[in-house]
């Protein structure tokens, strides 16, 4: 018997498969001691609460699924609910509706009640090709970790509109959503926190540009590998930060070898491994940030930035005076078409500071340094052999 025609208003989220007459289908796979309260309904009339066994969801003939779980759905990253789609080869799933009515379907809701609350709810659902929408404002920690990762369909990701943020809250959101294109133009929160964006789009191969991130201060990890092996990456977002943390930015764009010029970074206080490993790998990288503003340098802040950056042809300005331990060390390892570096500090180099920063650059180019240094150093960890050194 054909199923009624849907109202076209129902808070709950719409599953349903993408091809005419062929099979799709939505469970729910349980983990949770405390398990949510589901009800589903093929109608948006009908409601039967839901013992989590698979759900028919054919194109036209689409399943409903709200609750009331205002404790949150998950709790635990040990005690979880997440869904489990099922799709005919060639076959993908959507998803419509707010996310949100798994939590109150009658009202809606902005702020997330508990850590974990959504955590791996699409984890590895390939056939999912279209999500939610997430609208909460406030978040919470681990609250959508892992939520989409490895869903190798998925197209587009929804808005992300909080502007309060909880640790981890975005962690390995979309790590692995290979057909991922289409992503939010800017992550409005203006106060990070721990690890909140990190590895968020690893491995999210067709992606094409990363969104504007306008917070003044980057907190420890939160950018972490966020963009890693995005390799058709080409534009690249504003980034605001004046203030990085540790490792704030460690690994962000590794890998993304499509990557021509990098983004202006206005940070002037840097932390330990701030920004080691940023750029590391980005093959076609040609343009680097014009200057890395910090005055003063911390362990390892800028070690490995541009690692293997073969088509790098110009350092940024390097402004600091005095070095710390591993602050330039393998910065330009590999940059075989750089011919151009501006490093002005006063210290003499050494292992501990710019170990082997130079080596496998151009066999001639330009070294500027400050006409107040004294050291001579040449070779891999100083000035290139063979390059002509001017002051300013």
């Amino acid at each position: 018997m054909a199923r009624a025609a849907a109202p076209v208003q129902v808070r709950a989220l719409k599953f349903e498969g993408t091809v005419a007459r062929a099979a799709a289908s939505v469970e729910l796979t349980n983990n949770n001691s405390n398990a949510p309260v589901l009800y589903y309904s093929f109608d948006g009339r009908s409601w039967t609460q839901w013992d989590y066994s698979a759900l028919s969801c054919p194109k036209g003939a689409p399943v409903y699924i709200r609750g009331y779980n205002p404790n949150g759905f998950s709790t635990n990253g040990n005690l979880f609910s997440r869904f489990t789609l099922t799709a005919a080869t060639g076959n993908t799933i959507t998803c419509d509706g707010d996310v949100t009515s798994l939590l109150d379907y009658e009202n809606e809701v902005t702020t997330l009640p508990t850590n974990y609350c959504f955590y791996r709810l699409f984890y590895q659902c390939t056939t999912l090709e279209k999500a939610p929408a997430l609208p909460a404002l406030t978040v919470t920690n681990y609250c959508y970790n892992q939520m989409f990762y490895g869903c190798t369909s998925l197209t587009a990701a929804p808005a992300l509109p909080a502007t309060t943020l909880g640790n981890n809250c975005y962690y390995q959101m979309f790590e692995g959503c290979t057909s991922l294109t289409d992503i939010p133009t800017i992550l409005p929160a203006p106060t990070l926190m721990s690890s909140c964006y990190s590895r968020m789009f690893y491995g999210c191969t067709s992606l094409t540009y990363s969104p504007e991130l306008p917070a003044l201060t980057a907190t420890i990890n939160c950018y972490t590998s966020m963009f890693y092996n995005c390799r058709s990456l080409v534009n690249v977002g504003a980034i605001r930060a004046t203030s990085m943390g540790y490792a704030s930015c460690q690994g962000m764009f590794e890998g993304c070898t499509s990557l021509q010029t990098a983004p202006e970074l206005p940070a002037t206080t840097v932390n330990s491994s701030s920004c080691a490993r940023m750029f590391y790998g980005c093959t076609a990288l040609r343009t680097a940030p014009s200057v890395l503003l910090a005055p003063t340098l911390a362990n390892g802040c800028y070690g490995e930035m541009f690692r293997n950056c073969t088509s790098l042809l110009r350092s940024p300005r390097l402004p600091a005076e005095t070095l710390v331990t591993s602050c330039y060390n393998y910065m330009f390892y590999g940059c075989s078409q750089l011919s151009e570096i501006t490093a002005l500090f006063l210290t003499v180099p050494g292992t501990s500071y710019t170990n082997s920063w130079v080596q496998g650059v151009a066999a001639s180019g330009t070294f500027t340094k400050s006409a107040s240094a004294t050291w001579q150093t040449t070779g891999v960890n100083g000035i290139p052999s063979g390059w002509t050194i001017i002051t300013e």
